[in-house]
């Protein structure tokens, strides 16, 4: 076979790969990948193509392999950074982690162990699907891809109050708050369980502020504290994936304060129990259900 019948059917091998992946055929694309790779060793783009099927199997450790030759080969590629330290990051290899951190320009600590990264708060979309569907919940960027969850996810999501989840790098959609845009970013999976249970109690909360005082004094003991009635909402898959808006049928409404409210908490019934024991003696018109674990 001539040198450029060679390169031509290479690139068709490529081109088919690309086109499996984009559908969503990663058996397919992966041996497609793998074919070209026979071919041609040296081009990045390929192996970053494999790392990224190997990271939508959650094949961490092939996902690593492949995206480091995609850095190695292109330094310039920060996709191959950014997958790189994400597969390291699920396989714990902090070394690893730090390597691609570092291919970034991310000022980073040495070590041993984790790196340490704060960043701040960010939204993350627990058992993302495809489609944008999955609780959106909050919590402290530790890294560029670990959280630790500061709300309390409702009990079906399989979650708790301080996990640790590792999280996708690619944004999915935009949420509001502190005064800022910040990207919704996918879970991939979790990390590190809490140990702390999730509790739930019907509460009556006379106004707002009266919720929001026992919010304050649940969080500043140190526990976890959501009033699911309020963080609740539907959000269609526009909403979801982009940036949250009204609707027509919801133009104009004012909401109306539902003085029993449904709470989240995190932490045991021995340490909450007291603290909203304390709160309901504190005003007029508060009341709570004892608080049951249910997660």
């Amino acid at each position: 076979m001539s040198g450029l019948r060679r390169a031509w059917s290479a690139n068709r091998v490529f081109n088919d790969g690309r086109r499996a992946l984009d559908e969503g055929r990663l058996d397919e694309a992966r041996e497609a990948f793998r074919r070209y790779l026979e071919t041609d060793d040296d081009y990045s783009a390929a192996w970053f193509n494999l790392g990224l099927v190997y990271k939508f199997q959650r094949n961490w450790t092939e996902s690593m392999r492949c995206n480091r030759r995609a850095a190695e080969l292109d330094p310039s590629s920060a996709e191959a950074h950014w997958n790189m330290g994400v597969a390291a990051t699920a396989l714990r290899d902090w070394d690893a982690a730090r390597w691609a951190w570092r291919g970034l320009k991310f000022d980073i600590d040495d070590g041993p162990g984790s790196p340490s990264m704060p960043s701040g708060p960010a939204p993350v979309r627990l058992n993302a699907t495809e489609d944008g569907g999955g609780e959106v919940v909050w919590g402290e960027r530790i890294d560029p891809c670990r959280m630790r969850l500061g709300s309390v996810p409702l009990p079906d999501s399989g979650h708790r109050w301080g996990d640790i989840v590792l999280h996708d790098v690619v944004p999915r959609g935009e949420r509001t708050a502190f005064g800022r845009t910040l990207s919704v970013f996918d879970e991939l999976e979790r990390m590190e369980p809490s140990e702390q249970p999730t509790l739930q109690s019907t509460v009556t909360t006379p106004t707002e502020a009266d919720m929001e005082e026992l919010g304050v004094l649940v969080t500043e003991a140190g526990f976890g504290a959501e009033d699911w009635t309020g963080s609740l909402r539907w959000t269609c898959a526009k909403c979801s994936l982009s940036s949250p808006h009204d609707h027509d049928a919801t133009k104009g409404e004012h909401p109306i304060w539902l003085v029993e409210r449904t709470f989240g908490l995190a932490g045991t019934s021995d340490a909450i129990a007291p603290l909203m024991s304390q709160w309901a003696e504190r005003g007029a018109g508060r009341a709570f259900t004892p608080p049951v674990e249910v997660g």
